[in-house]
């Protein structure tokens, strides 16, 4: 394939990078992995960052207790989970060396949280 393809890497316009963040509402279909995925997102993100809908599971429930052990700040209610800060910055406030997570069998659960550590 050469730069001149249609489909190449060389043609491939890198997306438009405002000056103003973006703030955007998105709904996507409810499943833990999905969830676990935008509440990693959150904890990166943080400030007032919110995930609504949460599906009833212990994988999405392990991980956000995970979340709070580790020092991040939340408001939790029955669906929805909105961060007030963010990782790595919240480690800074857990003066705790060692943190027992219990993560319970499910792979996306350990899979994020590891890739967030």
């Amino acid at each position: 394939m050469t730069s001149s393809d249609k489909g190449s890497a060389a043609n491939w316009l890198a997306p438009f990078r405002g000056k103003k963040p973006v703030d955007v509402r998105v709904v996507i279909p409810g499943s833990k992995s999905v969830t676990n995925r935008a509440l990693i997102l959150g904890a990166l993100k943080g400030q007032s960052f919110k995930v609504s809908e949460l599906p009833d599971s212990t994988d999405v429930l392990f991980l956000i207790d995970a979340f709070k052990k580790i020092g991040l700040k939340l408001i939790h209610n029955n669906n929805s989970v909105q961060f007030l800060n963010s990782f790595p910055e919240c480690e800074k406030e857990n003066s705790e060396t060692e943190i027992y997570l219990e993560t319970g069998d499910g792979g996306t659960t350990n899979r994020f949280l590891i890739a967030l550590s």
